[in-house]
């Protein structure tokens, strides 16, 4: 019986072990998914695309920020204020 509650002991430690190692990546991943320069284009033209111009200009704002140019932003910026 004895052996029976040690093996039951170290199989959840193992599970919990695992779920960590294994929820750890995904987690860190989606805090670089908010920083990732096309991530934030991605999300300011879905923005525009629902027609909440005020919010893609944030979003195309954050990557001037990061020094971030290209037409394709400064054309979009500038039909979310056209809008």
């Amino acid at each position: 019986m004895k052996l029976f509650f040690k093996s039951c002991i170290i199989f959840i430690t193992i599970g919990i072990l695992f779920l960590f190692i294994y929820i750890s990546p995904s987690v860190h991943a989606r805090a670089d998914k908010a920083a990732d320069a096309g991530y934030i284009f991605y999300k300011g033209n879905a923005l525009y695309e629902e027609g909440n111009y005020n919010y893609a200009i944030i979003e195309y704002s954050r990557l001037l920020e990061q020094n971030m140019e290209s037409g394709h932003l400064y054309y979009n910026m500038g039909n979310a204020y056209f809008k």
